[in-house]
């Protein structure tokens, strides 16, 4: 494959491939070099995929190996990214700790995505962690009585979401 400083210097949409018997990796020129591997796809066929290039739209050829990776984009590679944009550094000496707090912290981006979904007007995604660690710790303060009372009085300075 060519080296990437001789493959920025070309046209944007060139591509180039290698292939052995069991994988194929192609590297495809967008706004930056793209390097994609599999084991049960090619290049071919080559689709033609519209970008801007200086303020104009342009067909430029994508291979069949990208098209596909940027249409499975957005299930898995969204849940990394934003598990790791919170990610809590929560270090202990159990080796089971880091499970369950890795456990919390997929189950907060699927349930901020499910709110993504469900509403028009969606909460970012620090928002929304905060206001669900808000109703957690405000928890059901208006039905235990005197202990209750005493709480809402330390905790007056947090939104109500009622």
């Amino acid at each position: 494959m060519l080296s990437g400083t001789v493959f920025i210097k070309k046209t944007r949409g060139s591509f180039d491939y290698r292939s052995d018997v069991k994988f194929y990796v192609a590297k495809w020129h967008d706004n930056s070099l793209v390097t994609v591997a599999s084991s049960w796809q090619t290049h071919n066929p080559v689709h033609k995929s519209k970008r801007r290039i200086e303020g104009q739209r342009r067909d430029i050829s994508q291979p069949n190996l990208i098209r596909s990776h940027n249409t499975g984009m957005g299930g898995v590679d969204l849940l990394d990214r934003f598990s790791l944009a919170c990610r809590p550094s929560i270090r202990g000496k159990k080796w089971y700790w880091s499970l369950f707090m890795n456990v919390l912290n997929v189950a907060a981006v699927a349930a901020w995505r499910i709110h993504c979904k469900a509403k028009r007007k969606s909460l970012r995604h620090l928002e929304f962690r905060r206001q669900v660690l808000l109703r957690l710790l405000q928890g059901d303060r208006q039905e235990k009585g005197r202990r209750a009372r005493q709480l809402a009085g330390q905790l007056s300075h947090l939104p109500s979401f009622s």
